[in-house]
């Protein structure tokens, strides 16, 4: 299953690459529209969202907005191989470049207890609309969710990346909603 997926991750990676960059900022901006229009978005005190790298959906307007909206904003710290928490920034200017080059908030930032956590924005290489996602391999995201409630959690992938085949394992984490840039 592993190298279906490294397979599959390789393709997508690739494809991903040569989406256009007109396109990645229509679909960043409609995504970007449709999550602030929610009403998870406007009803959430707590929300844990990624910081987006090179060809995810960007995410920094995202928190920007939620901060000015005064909703506590958490994201990802990777403490070890395959193992995060949900850290608490006030500021963007509180990131600083960590593991594989993705910002992250400094170490004594505040922790939260996941059951807080009202919205859930969560990154993908591809996902299916059923809430499946193919993410780098880490397995960060699956071992955070694990055997939790997950309330409010949608992945971000444009359009052209959906992908119905991902293929999954029992340890997969299925996640509520799936939001594209499709009309």
């Amino acid at each position: 299953m592993n190298e279906l997926k490294n397979k599959l991750r390789e393709k997508l990676l690739f494809e991903r690459k040569n989406l256009s960059r007109e396109y990645i900022e229509k679909s960043d901006e409609l995504i970007y529209q449709k999550l602030i229009s929610l009403e998870s978005y406007k009803n959430a005190k707590n929300i844990f969202c990624y910081l987006s790298i090179d060809g995810e959906v960007s995410t920094i307007k995202f928190l920007q907005k939620a901060l000015i909206d005064n909703k506590r904003v958490f994201v990802p710290l990777c403490l070890k191989k395959g193992i995060m928490e949900a850290r608490e920034i006030m500021d963007l200017s509180e990131l600083k470049e960590g593991k594989f080059g993705i910002l992250e908030p400094i170490k004594n930032s505040i922790k939260i207890n996941f059951e807080e956590i009202d919205l859930s924005i969560i990154p993908c290489i591809s996902a299916n609309k059923e809430g499946y996602r193919l993410g780098y391999g880490g397995g960060y995201y699956d071992r955070f969710f694990e055997n939790k409630s997950i309330k409010n959690s949608f992945i971000l992938c444009r359009e052209k990346m959906i992908y119905d085949n991902i293929p999954f394992e029992k340890h997969d984490i299925k996640f509520e909603h799936v939001l594209t840039d499709k009309n």
